[in-house]
């Protein structure tokens, strides 16, 4: 039938039966340039950079700040380069989970791909709820920056981060169909907030800036740790800068494109955030002129501080400080829609909490209305755990990566096991380096994982203890118990059927195990 919308997605022809609704995306007119708005402003490495610069000065200092960037960036580039390649071969809103499916002995499939998705799921839900917090704590630095009487309570960062959820949550339901356009206006204002971070500090600073020596070449260690572990834990805030790198690759099927965008927005977000997080930092670390009162701010803001220190102005303050506070807002909307599609397509799959339901897309909006309203609320469970202990959500905070690293390393070792072999590649494809660059990208995300799980400092106390290898297991044990109770009755029960791109011809895009191919794992064109 030339008139009937595709399905997209390994389970959608079920779940369309089983709903008996609607559970195709709406396409919107992204375009490069709107996806790499999107890409650069979730990541928004600079941004994450500026506030979390208190962990960068104390386990490193400049050093690690302006040289570590380069480990950072070279990582999160191995890991963009060998997500895009499975991205182009299968693009479709499942991510990971699709790329570990196709990937996986036919044994091993639905229990990898249900355990994946799950992760990745629960993995964005964590980082809404950490930017949201973010937000709050910014617009209170700036109360205190003013009023420095006032005594910050948890609930008053918990009433804040719980209103700025809630406006996520309307503005994902209701103002989809403007997302590309803001994608777009996102990328020239994250531009316009470079250029004042660059030029005003030093600008207004002048002439009491930071000597050469400190800004390039000061390594400062305060964790109690030696040089290389102080080094490598204050790495960890860097690479956090980078994460989201899947990110992208869940609105593919909302996307004209997608096999073709999609890897090349992930690389060059990338690419955009090293370099104008280098060039930054060099000005930030030159108009820097009071370490000290940076690290003790009663804010709990550094960067709100070094900027009130560099311009002297309460009101230039809060416009710098506003700049930064708007595109977290925009980083948590676009991490919110991405958390929303990943859980769309768990649930279309049959692999969240009730089998299909919140897989119904709004006829109206065109957009999975329930599955917003689920992820908004796990955000919002989330930061409730803030009224009990900062270190409790900070915890699930310094699990993400992990999280995230384990649903990237299953499908990359699953491709590396099947020699590379696609059924079909995509138009982006690593060639010759691509065992290199896969190979290299687990190594990677092994080694740097275990900095994430260290204290942040010696000796470690109750309260300042990492507890992230406890939050990572936790949750790992939750979603294998998950499976055994409602996930192998009803996930993917059925034959998949894959995303293809209308302008892509054939019907083979699935890879296998053992490199041949299966009855299941084959694609069926729809």
């Amino acid at each position: 039938m030339d008139d009937e919308v595709p399905k997209t997605g390994v389970y959608a022809t079920r779940a369309e039966e089983v709903v008996d609704e609607p559970v195709t995306l709406e396409k919107h007119d992204f375009g490069l340039l709107g996806l790499l708005g999107l890409a650069c402003i979730v990541t928004c490495v600079f941004t994450s950079v500026l506030t979390t610069l208190a962990t960068g000065l104390t386990s490193g200092g400049p050093v690690l700040l302006l040289y570590g960037l380069f480990f950072a960036a070279a990582g999160a580039l191995l890991i963009a380069l060998s997500l895009g390649e499975l991205a182009s071969a299968f693009p479709t809103s499942r991510g990971p989970m699709e790329w570990t499916y196709h990937f996986s002995s036919p044994s091993w499939r639905r229990p990898l791909s249900y355990f994946v998705g799950q992760l990745n799921w629960l993995g964005y839900s964590v980082i809404g709820a950490g930017f949201s917090t973010l937000c709050a704590s910014q617009i209170l630095a700036l109360a205190v920056l003013k009023y420095p009487e006032l005594v910050v309570k948890q609930y008053h960062t918990w009433i804040i981060a719980e209103g700025f959820l809630a406006f996520v949550c309307v503005f994902n339901i209701y103002g989809m169909k403007i997302m590309p356009m803001l994608d777009k206006g996102a990328l020239y204002f994250f531009i316009f907030t470079f250029f004042c971070y660059l030029i005003v500090p030093v600008a207004c600073a002048n002439p009491t800036l930071q000597a050469p020596k400190f800004a390039l070449g000061t390594f400062i260690n305060e964790t109690g740790y030696g040089p290389f572990v102080a080094f490598m834990v204050g790495l960890s805030g860097l690479t956090t800068a980078f994460g989201g790198t899947d990110a992208i690759s869940h609105i593919a099927e909302e996307v004209h494109s997608p096999e073709r965008d999609i890897p090349r927005t992930m690389w060059l977000a990338v690419v955009v955030g090293f370099l104008s997080t280098f060039v930054l930092l060099i000005s930030l670390l030159f108009a820097m002129v009071d370490v000290d009162l940076i690290l003790a701010s009663p804010t709990g803001m550094p960067y709100v501080q070094l900027v009130f220190n560099a311009t002297g102005s309460f009101a230039g303050t809060v416009c710098m400080s506003l700049l930064v506070l708007a595109i977290t807002l925009l980083a948590l909307i676009g991490i919110m829609l991405s958390c929303s599609r990943i859980a769309f397509t768990v649930s279309r799959d049959g692999g969240l909490i009730h089998p299909t339901y919140f897989a119904k897309v709004s006829p109206a909006r065109g957009v999975p209305v329930r599955a917003i309203l689920l992820t908004t609320g796990t955000s919002a469970a989330l930061v409730c755990t803030y009224l009990g202990s900062s270190t409790a959500l900070n915890s699930f905070l310094n699990s993400v990566m992990i999280l995230n690293w384990v649903c990237y390393s299953i499908p990359i070792i699953g491709l590396l096991l099947c020699k590379r072999q696609y059924a079909r590649p995509g138009p982006f494809q690593l060639g010759k380096f691509g065992y290199l660059i896969n190979i290299l990208t687990v190594l990677y995300m092994c080694f740097q994982g275990i900095f994430f799980v260290l204290p942040y400092g010696l000796p470690a106390a109750v309260d300042s203890m990492n507890y992230s290898s406890v939050v990572v297991v936790g949750l790992m044990a939750l979603v294998v118990l998950s499976w055994y109770i409602t996930g192998r009755k009803f996930y993917l029960k059925e034959p998949p059927v894959v995303a293809h791109n209308e302008e892509r011809e054939g019907t083979g895009v699935a890879g296998s195990f053992d490199g041949k191919g299966s009855e299941a794992g084959q694609a069926i064109q729809v």
